[in-house]
């Protein structure tokens, strides 16, 4: 029950932070259980260049790409919340959003920023 409660508090943090900062035009689920979610960018933004730019700021999230098999970059990411407090989950998502905004303002090259495997640890 303490785990539970724990996960549900963070969760909830995560739900409140990525509606304060989030651009327009971004979108997430809502699981009803677990402590990882999955975040839909705005058109356009690679999954791998948030991975790399939110990384550079010490922000941690997983790319998309790593999950649909494929290869291709599917314009989202994962957010896992199982290990981090409330209070550092508002600032990531703040820094999150940020990144993605400077990312929804920047040029487009339409190369894939990772190895065609990527390692995520």
């Amino acid at each position: 029950p303490a785990v539970r409660q724990t996960i549900a508090e963070r969760m909830e943090a995560t739900f409140g932070a990525l509606g304060r900062h989030m651009p327009p035009g971004t979108t997430w689920s809502t699981p009803i259980g677990g402590y990882g979610l999955w975040v839909e960018l705005p058109t356009g933004v690679r999954s791998e260049t948030i991975y790399l730019r939110a990384g550079e700021r010490g922000v941690l999230v997983s790319p998309g790409s790593l999950f649909v098999g494929t290869g291709d970059d599917p314009g989202a990411i994962r957010l896992s919340i199982s290990r981090t407090a409330p209070t550092v989950i508002e600032e990531g998502i703040r820094i999150l959003g940020e990144v993605i905004a400077t990312e929804l303002s920047a040029p487009r090259s339409g190369k894939t920023v990772l190895s065609e495997t990527p390692q995520h640890l």
